[in-house]
């Protein structure tokens, strides 16, 4: 017999069920501290470098293969989640660069925001169950990176570590 192959998207939602669990099992405090810094920075990069290339590869699947045997509101609701996935992941990068790189970026930063960042993500997820095939495999599983590598950095003390550092800012 032959050994069953594992594809791209079964691959990827494996991956990003790894992140999403992982992060949940810091949260909870499962692992001893140093795994739990790996277990982070793994999650974080998984969001950072991982999401674009699922993300590209949803887009082209659907736009080749699936869009024209889908009614117009499936559609849209699938454009809809690639587009609020890309524009989370604007977020978080630009989140994580200045937060990684210790740039500060001004004194109005509310931590809810990566809250409303996550549901929106979690939203995404959601609609993009309104693609079919391999592209909603890759669509959900971009979803549960991007929410996985933003919770990382909430649970890694890096915002808190920015919230410190911001008043010392605004005094100068």
């Amino acid at each position: 017999m032959k050994a069953a192959r594992a594809s791209f998207p079964t691959l990827a939602i494996l991956i990003s069920l790894a992140g999403v669990v992982g992060v949940h099992l810091v949260r909870v405090g499962i692992f001893a501290p140093a795994t739990e810094n790996v277990v982070r920075a793994a999650a974080g990069y998984l969001g950072l470098f991982l999401v674009p290339f699922l993300v590209a590869f949803a887009f082209c699947t659907w736009t080749r293969t699936i869009r024209p045997a889908l009614p117009v509101w499936r559609n849209g609701l699938a454009l809809s989640s690639l587009l609020i996935l890309s524009a989370m992941w604007v977020a978080y990068t630009v989140l994580w660069g200045f937060v990684h790189l210790h740039l500060a970026w001004g004194r109005d930063y509310d931590p809810t925001w990566m809250g409303i960042h996550i549901g929106c993500t979690y939203t995404a997820c959601i609609l993009a169950l309104a693609l079919r095939g391999s592209a909603r495999a890759m669509g959900i599983s971009a979803a549960l990176c991007l929410s996985a590598g933003m919770q990382s950095m909430i649970h890694s003390g890096t915002m808190r570590q920015l919230l410190k550092v911001l008043p010392q800012l605004g005094a100068r």
